[in-house]
């Protein structure tokens, strides 16, 4: 069995799992800079504010990468497919990074 010189199987399926990427970059950093903070005694006001600007920069991004697939949805059907993965990958990073956002505004920060 012989590999075809033009098969792009794995920038195919990383421009459709980018934004869950994002995604999970965001919720680990989330996670460790909240601990890592309340560790050093940082106040509750900046760790909410560098996480809110955090969530921010990572939704753009999960957005920006979810435009092209938009773009081409309704492309010829062979990328159909493929499109369609990509901006729903993108539509559930967004929602799961929203979902993470929800404690930051319901909750204190480091327990107070």
């Amino acid at each position: 069995m012989t590999m075809r010189g033009d098969d792009h199987l794995m920038p195919i399926l990383l421009r459709a799992s980018a934004p869950l990427l994002v995604w999970g970059a965001h919720f680990f950093l989330c996670y460790a800079f909240i601990a890592i903070g309340c560790a050093a005694g940082i106040g509750g006001t900046m760790l909410k504010a560098v996480l809110l600007a955090a969530t921010a920069l990572a939704l753009a991004a999960a957005v920006a990468m979810a435009v092209r697939p938009w773009r081409r949805i309704n492309g010829p059907a062979p990328g159909r497919l493929r499109d369609l993965a990509a901006l729903c990958g993108a539509g559930l990073a967004v929602m799961g990074m929203g979902w993470t956002l929800i404690p930051l505004w319901l909750l204190g920060v480091c327990g107070r």
